[in-house]
């Protein structure tokens, strides 16, 4: 069980990197983001990884299975959120990043 939730604590950390921190535009828009959000975002993901950290610090099994189970969950909703409207619903996609373009830049004039 430790392995597993180490093993979904990088794959989050690497979605987390591949999705706050790489320029995938159109898909991510974070070129358009200022500091504020950006920091924003920072904080609040840190401290969903760090939510692993005292279960392997304690090496409590019962924290360690809930551990796993909320990362797992976690990685879900992010995948569901975010990746699967791009491979599965295409034109969703780009109405939704064109409807948020709007918003953004409609808050910026």
């Amino acid at each position: 069980m430790f392995n597993i939730t180490l093993i979904l604590t990088a794959l989050h950390l690497i979605y987390y990197q591949a999705t706050n921190r790489a320029d995938l535009f159109p898909f991510n828009n974070i070129r358009h983001h200022d500091i504020r959000e950006r920091l924003a975002d920072t904080m609040i993901s840190f401290i969903t990884l760090l939510i692993p950290l005292p279960a392997f610090i304690l090496h409590s099994k019962i924290w360690i299975s809930l551990i796993t189970i909320l990362s797992g969950l976690s990685i879900a909703e992010e995948w569901n959120t975010w990746w699967h409207i791009y491979f599965w619903n295409p034109e969703k996609a780009w109405v939704k990043t064109a409807q948020h373009n709007m918003i953004t830049y409609a808050r910026a004039a």
